[in-house]
């Protein structure tokens, strides 16, 4: 497995990923492609993917943002998805491993991500993964 940044040609396998992740949501492909594409023309914010062979098996966006808690940058994940069928193989883990080497190579002070209540089984992941639970995120349609 290898981990990598995005590229415009991953759109459709990280569409596929993204119906896992929101499996209650009709997802519109033109829309999803749309925040893709922010995603690899934003100067802050960065796309990588696992890839097995051809196959992309795992997906994971991070921003950078300043924070007062930290006194200085932290990487927020905002997207983090494995495959069902490639679950419980290590594939999450190396994504967030990524994101910690490169946090560390930029000096940033800690890594931030939200879960949704019912998602119990990533709770525990992030949890083993030594992230705790430190407050309530909150959202509000326009």
């Amino acid at each position: 497995m290898v981990i990598r940044n995005v590229t415009e040609e991953d759109f459709e396998s990280v569409f596929h990923l993204l119906t896992q992740l929101f499996p209650g949501l009709s997802l519109v492909r033109e829309e999803q492609k749309y925040a893709f594409q922010n995603t690899l023309n934003a100067g802050n914010e960065y796309g990588i993917c696992a890839v097995n062979g051809d196959e992309i098996v795992g997906y994971c966006v991070y921003t950078t943002m300043n924070s007062y808690l930290y006194c200085g940058f932290v990487f927020y994940i905002t997207v983090l998805v494995v495959d069902k069928k490639y679950r419980r193989q290590g594939i999450g883990r190396a994504l967030i491993e990524s994101v910690k080497q490169i946090a560390v190579e930029k000096g940033i002070k800690a890594i931030e991500l939200d879960s949704g209540f019912h998602r119990t089984e990533a709770h525990l992941f992030y949890e083993n993964l030594g992230f705790e639970k430190e407050c309530y995120f909150f959202s509000r349609g326009i």
